[in-house]
């Protein structure tokens, strides 16, 4: 062997022990695709040792792996390949070239290959994060939004663009106060949120947002300064609040209104009492009675309006505008008849006592009188009775449905308080509510929840499941199924079609949205059944044949 000869030996070794130390793998071919070199850490990953296929022919090596060969072909064709090759769990990025000879003729090629799993699964994890993230923002029932320190609009969610009407070029780099420059009052309190945002870190508050098409929605809006990149940003979304602050306006009518009633029935009852205790002896005893009644009459009145003050502020937490009508219709018809039948009473002892001015008064006089009076004081006494009851079962379910707390209750009991405090909305239909409790049916958990369960099924009832004038049934059947319970709720209405019946559930479905349907109520179901009771529903139905679901909740939420 010449030095030259001896030279390139030690060269090679050489090269072959630096590249053993590199953590990837190299090889060359010759120009028969058989291995002259195959050197690297790497090699370990696909169980081989360096250099232990030198002279073996990577066509027969590989011929079951079509990529490989693939790539090589192309190579000793003079095409430079790159790819990522897939070995069982191990991921190689794989790059392939010729080289040539003197005559520049293609003399056999060259590879090399490293280990990409690890980056190839967290780009993995990076990618399922960004979908995940990207799903929780659009899932919000809101404006997701974020600015620049210009107050111009970099980021936002698909909701942004549904209520606002405008595209995402319209949006990009709309400028924060440009929504509100036509509402002097909206601008002054946006301007007030972003410096308290400045000053604070945070910053919130409540202002008409002008859409697309010059329609004002109240929203809650919200800000939170961060630095990126040395630069100022911030992020914060915006709550729809119209069905808040409409309940909110209709509630301050409604509470003047029952305030002057509450008045104006005081003083005629103020009046009556000071007339009655006019009357001779035998009517002393009669006329304590009234005041009494009176008296509690007055009550009754001051839990109303404690009752609507209650109410004001449970319908900013949980939209209870539907309980206030309920309780205005349902104690109306009591309280009326009580004042109408005080007013005759009234009417009574005026002729009584104008009969004896004129003359001593007999038993054949007085007589009468009395057997009229016990009937309007036993209509009086049964009507505010009512009206009790009422005030009672109403203002319960209230505070199950604001303050929630964890407490044991019969689940057949608190249906049937509930289905009452909707018994205004079903007055206006011709639906009949049916409920099946062979048992009381005890349970720990929070009932505010269930309510909201019961009553978002009924309603959904009535507005989707029935056309108007239409007859029908709803039936509640509750059962205990160890460990379980079992709520069954079925309508006889027009049913769901095959085609959607699998999205019922999902948020923001509905096929009434036109007449202002959500697509939240069943989703808020799911959600209360599947994650606060850790249960089940399931929903079973065809076109023309009603509706039934099916819900297995846990007796005991820990």
């Amino acid at each position: 062997m010449n030095n030259k000869d001896s030279n390139k030996t030690e060269q090679m070794e050489l090269f072959s022990k630096l590249v053993s130390q590199i953590p990837m793998l190299i090889y060359v071919l010759d120009k028969h695709w058989n291995f002259k070199l195959s050197e690297g850490a790497a090699l370990s990953k696909i169980g081989l040792k360096p250099g232990e296929v030198v002279g073996k022919s990577a066509r027969e090596l590989y011929k079951d792996n079509t990529n490989i060969i693939s790539s090589l072909d192309q190579a000793y064709k003079g095409i430079d390949t790159s790819s990522i090759l897939k070995l069982d769990d191990l991921y190689l990025e794989h790059y392939i070239a010729p080289y040539y000879n003197k005559n520049n003729e293609i003399d056999g090629v060259v590879g090399a290959a490293i280990d990409v799993t690890n980056r190839l699964k967290s780009e993995d994890e990076l990618q399922k994060t960004r979908e995940l993230q990207n799903a929780i923002l659009e899932s919000v029932p809101g404006m997701i939004y974020m600015y620049n320190d210009l107050g111009e609009l970099l980021f936002w969610n698909k909701w942004h663009e549904t209520m606002t009407g405008y595209n995402k070029e319209e949006l990009y780099l709309k400028k924060f106060t440009d929504w509100f420059e036509n509402d002097e009052q909206s601008l002054a309190a946006i301007n007030q949120g972003l410096q308290d945002m400045k000053t604070k870190g945070f910053g919130e508050t409540e202002a008409y947002l002008e859409c697309k098409d010059k329609t004002k929605i109240p929203l809650y809006f919200t800000a939170r300064l961060f630095k990126l990149d040395g630069k100022d940003y911030f992020v914060g979304m915006g709550v729809d609040i119209s069905n808040r602050v409409a309940a909110e306006n209709k509630l301050k009518v409604l509470n003047h209104t029952l305030e002057e009633k509450v008045i104006e029935r005081t003083q005629e009852l103020s009046d009556a009492n000071i007339e009655l205790s006019e009357v001779n002896q035998e009517l002393t005893a009669m006329n304590e009675e009234m005041q009494a009644m009176n008296e509690e009459l007055s009550n009754s009145n001051e839990k109303m309006i404690k009752m609507q003050n209650f109410l004001v502020e449970s319908e900013k937490m949980a939209s209870l505008g539907g309980l206030v009508a309920g309780v205005a219709h349902e104690i109306n018809t009591p309280i009326g008849i009580g004042m109408t039948a005080s007013t005759h009473l009234q009417d009574m002892v005026n002729d009584l006592l104008e009969l004896n001015k004129e003359r001593p008064l007999t038993s054949e006089d007085i007589i009468p009188y009395l057997e009229d009076i016990d009937k309007a004081t036993h209509m009086i006494y049964k009507n505010l009775n009512r009206a009790a009851t009422l005030i009672k079962s109403f203002k319960q379910l209230s505070v199950d449905q604001s303050a929630e707390p964890k407490r044991l209750f019969d689940l057949c009991e608190y249906t049937n308080e509930v289905l009452l405090s909707l018994s205004p909305s079903m007055k206006k239909t011709k639906i009949k509510i049916n409920t099946i409790c062979k048992e009381p049916v005890m349970i720990n958990g929070y009932p505010g929840s269930l309510a909201q369960v019961i009553t978002n099924l009924v309603m959904n009832s009535l507005k989707h499941g029935y056309l108007a004038e239409q007859k029908g049934i709803i039936t509640i059947e509750i059962n205990r199924k160890d460990p379980m319970i079992e709520i069954v709720y079925k309508d006889d209405g027009v049913g769901i079609d095959n085609d959607i019946i699998d999205k019922i559930f999902e948020p923001f479905f509905t096929t009434n949205r036109s007449n202002g349907g959500t697509g939240l109520g069943l989703s808020i179901i799911y959600s209360i059944i599947t994650q606060q009771y850790k249960g089940s529903i399931k929903c079973d139905s065809e076109k023309g044949k009603g509706v039934k679901f099916t819900i297995y909740i846990k007796e005991d939420i820990i």
